[in-house]
């Protein structure tokens, strides 16, 4: 038995070993700014778009395995949108923990995300400069295959999946609707999203502050939201508890010759959230994106 702890002991140790040398070893051999030009045409395949990242690509390996891209990274507009460029990202940390890896766990860092600017935009004809990406993603989505059998007649489990958190600083969304000639801005906006699992019930933290501004009404305010989110992707339902949404140095003109409204809100409370089956992942997260400018909307309800 002695010698049996002991050959497991010195097959950890050489493990270790091994990967603290590719650890050393590998940043010095591999250059992943070599690679830059590949991953461009990788991502113009998949997109349809122009793709560039203008700073450096830095690997980790050990203890966590990832990359830190500094910026810009661009990714282009639409045919018919301009040239300004659908998303622009100053930086992005990304790093997995290497040795959860072997026994099939995916343990993430939190995931940031510096200075993201999005530029979404709906022309005359009602088509949005998302729409081809939703396209080319139902057309690339394979037909899910079964679990592969273990042998013994049950399906493999899922691989263990945690991420450490989103943080979002620095970022910046604008909308505009030419059909309605509608133009908001969310800026100076800053995310932080708890840790995430695919575990059911996992509650998560959200915190989230930002300015808005938009044309119909003329209208600004900041804005600050903090929230618990349980989220039941089966059941394709939310839940957003102590939720806490304040909307303070609002500004806005409702019609030439009214009352010019200024003050703060605050809306507090429990929500349950609900999304269609046949609305696809991308569109729900455009929703959410645009979703802010919708409270000035709401603002022309508001009392002064």
């Amino acid at each position: 038995m002695r010698k049996v702890l002991k050959g497991l002991l010195f097959a950890v140790a050489g493990l270790v070993l091994l990967l603290v040398l590719a650890a050393v070893i590998l940043p010095m051999i591999v250059d992943p700014n070599d690679y830059k030009p590949l991953i461009a045409e990788q991502v113009q395949k998949a997109t349809g778009r122009e793709f560039s990242i203008g700073g450096d690509i830095e690997l980790s390996v050990f203890p966590w395995i990832g990359a830190a891209i500094e910026g810009p990274i661009v990714l282009g507009n639409a045919e018919g949108f301009g040239p300004e460029p659908m998303a622009r990202l100053d930086a992005v940390d990304v790093k997995v923990k290497l040795l959860p890896l072997l026994r099939k766990e995916v343990f993430m860092r939190t995931v940031v995300l510096r200075g993201p600017n999005i530029n979404l935009a709906k022309n005359e004809r009602g088509i949005t400069n998302w729409d081809d990406l939703v396209e080319r993603q139902g057309k690339a989505e394979p037909t899910p295959s079964p679990a592969p059998d273990t042998g013994d007649g049950q399906a493999t489990a899922m691989p263990k999946v945690s991420l450490g958190g989103v943080a979002l600083d620095n970022g910046q969304v604008a909308w505009k609707d030419k059909s309605t000639g509608l133009e908001a801005v969310v800026s100076d906006l800053n995310l932080n999203v708890g840790a995430l699992t695919l575990d059911p019930g996992t509650v998560i933290p959200i915190e989230m502050t930002c300015s808005l501004r938009a044309n119909q009404p003329e209208a600004s305010a900041d804005l600050r939201l903090q929230t618990r989110a349980n989220v039941n992707q089966q059941a394709k339902r939310a839940t957003l508890a102590s939720t806490d949404i304040r909307l303070s140095q609002i500004s806005a003109v409702l019609a030439e010759g009214q009352p010019h409204l200024r003050g703060s809100t605050e809306i507090s409370g429990d929500f349950d959230v609900a999304w269609g089956p046949d609305w696809p992942a991308s569109a729900r997260c455009a929703l959410l994106l645009i979703f802010p400018a919708a409270l000035f909307q709401a603002m022309a309800w508001l009392q002064p």
